[in-house]
C-alpha cells in the first residue's frame, strides 16, 4: 500500500502480457457504480511483464510444449531490467505446474539468488487475473518481509529465546518463518486477523 515493494519482474504466458492493464474491465465492490472511478496505478509497468512462448490447456495437457531456447533468451532479458524478485504467473498452472517448474529451473542458471514467486505454489486456483496479481503481490512484497524475518529470527536466537518464530497468516492461522517469506502475501491483514482470533479467545 506504502509502493515500498520491490522491483519486479511478471512471466507469464505468450500472449497474456497486458493481464494487469486489462485487469477485469470494470471495478469492483463499493466502485462499481462510481462514473468518476479512476483506475489505480499498478505496481509495476508493461515493460516489466514478460511473455513466455508455451501453453497449457485447462485439462493440464501441453498444447504449446515450453520453448527452453526461448525461455533462457527470456531470463537474458529479465537479468537486463534488474528486478528485485520474479513473479510467475502461466496459463493453467493451477492444474499442472511443469511449465512453471521448468521456467524456474532455467532462471535459477542464471539468478540463482533471485526471489522467486510461482503461482502454482503462490495460490494454485483458475482465474488468471486473480492468480497473477496474487503472485505479483507476494513478489512485490517478499524480498523485503523474507530479510526482515531473517533478522528478527538471528536476533531472537542471540537473545536466547529457542521457540519457533511463528508468522500469522490472514486466515487467523500461523506458519513457519520459511514458508512466509516464500508466501509473503498470506502474511497481508494478519494483523486484523490476529485481533480477531484474540477476541475469540
Amino acid at each position: 500500500l506504502e509502493r515500498k515493494g520491490a522491483r519486479v519482474a511478471f512471466v507469464t504466458t505468450q500472449g497474456f502480457g497486458d493481464m494487469f492493464a486489462l485487469g477485469r474491465g470494470f471495478p469492483s465492490g463499493g466502485e462499481m457504480f462510481n462514473l468518476l472511478y479512476v483506475k489505480p496505478e499498478g505496481f509495476i509497468g508493461r515493460e516489466m511483464c514478460f511473455e513466455l512462448p508455451e501453453r497449457m490447456t485447462s485439462q493440464g495437457t501441453p498444447l504449446r510444449p515450453l520453448d527452453e531456447d526461448a525461455a533462457r533468451g527470456l531470463v537474458q532479458q529479465i537479468a537486463a531490467s534488474q528486478p528485485d524478485a520474479v513473479a510467475v504467473s502461466l496459463l493453467h498452472s493451477y492444474v499442472n505446474d511443469a511449465h512453471e517448474a521448468r521456467f524456474a529451473e532455467i532462471l535459477r542458471e542464471t539468478l540463482p539468488d533471485i526471489y522467486l514467486a510461482l503461482s502454482s505454489r503462490i495460490w494454485p486456483e483458475r482465474e488468471e487475473y486473480e492468480r497473477g496479481a496474487t503472485t505479483l503481490v507476494s513478489a512485490y512484497i517478499g524480498p523485503t518481509l523474507a530479510a526482515y524475518l531473517e533478522r528478527l529470527e538471528q536476533e531472537l536466537d542471540a537473545q536466547g529465546i529457542g521457540c519457533p518464530l511463528q508468522i500469522m497468516q490472514s486466515n487467523g492461522g500461523v506458519m513457519g518463518v520459511g514458508d512466509a517469506a516464500a508466501r509473503a502475501v498470506y502474511t497481508l491483514e494478519s494483523g486484523p486477523a490476529a485481533g480477531v482470533v484474540s477476541a475469540g479467545r
